[in-house]
């Protein structure tokens, strides 16, 4: 059998990963639910409980990054981009409500839960560099990762489509085309169709830069090319 490897990567754009070097020994997970209980004056037992939802799931994971014996062996390229992760999108970064992009955890057949992947935002990063080369470069890093995960999104109806859920936006900029666009979000160009339907685009050579485009689920494009 085939050694299943730990990965990291965007949700909206997979092809933008950090593989571990090493698989994970331990894995931490927590969830925990909020009530309401209204004590009642004399009450002689224990106060009824109301449930009011649960909090989100905190992941926390310990990994491990060896460059060494590499040529022109680092850990800043990993480094770099879990730092990275901590911060707003490009996209929704000049936006009201700018956010970090939801990331995606997986490991082979591993469940945390009921689901086999771990969905959410990198809330903390953690980096300890155990050994350099003699230019002082890091070749060797203990890096702690701590996520949250992100609520289900509910599905939502596209006017412009009559049934595809479009669950982010993205405003194109200059020399930025459909095509470019699906090859970054999905890593095929060909759903760039996906996007033109879902937005009500006959021509998609005549689409300017800074127009706000509805970004369909991938899913939906499978399941509508």
């Amino acid at each position: 059998m085939e050694l299943a490897k730990a990965y990291i990567c965007e949700v909206d754009n997979p092809g933008t990963r950090v593989t571990f070097h090493f698989n994970p020994t331990t894995i931490k997970f927590s969830k925990s639910a909020n009530f309401r209980r209204e004590p009642a004056q004399a009450a002689p037992d224990a106060p009824p409980v109301q449930f009011q939802g649960t909090a989100p799931t905190e992941l926390n994971l310990d990994l491990l990054l060896d460059a060494v014996g590499k040529p022109g062996g680092s850990v800043t390229p990993e480094v770099d981009q879990f730092l990275k992760w901590t911060a707003p999108t490009t996209e929704s970064a000049d936006t009201t409500s700018p956010s970090p992009p939801k990331l995606q955890f997986n490991w082979g057949r591993l469940k945390l839960g009921t689901s086999d992947k771990f969905e959410g935002h990198l809330e903390k990063v953690s980096v300890t560099y155990l050994l350099f080369s003699r230019d002082g470069t890091p070749i060797r890093a203990e890096i702690g990762l701590s996520l949250k995960s992100t609520p289900t999104e509910q599905p939502g109806t596209n006017p412009t489509s009559g049934g595809v859920r479009a669950h982010r936006t993205h405003q194109l900029t200059r020399g930025e085309t459909l095509q470019s666009l699906a090859h970054r979000v999905y890593g095929n160009a060909a759903y760039w169709r996906g996007i033109a339907a879902a937005n009500g685009i006959d021509d998609p050579m005549r689409v300017p830069p800074g127009r706000r485009l509805l970004v369909p689920d991938l899913g939906d494009l499978v399941e509508g090319h």
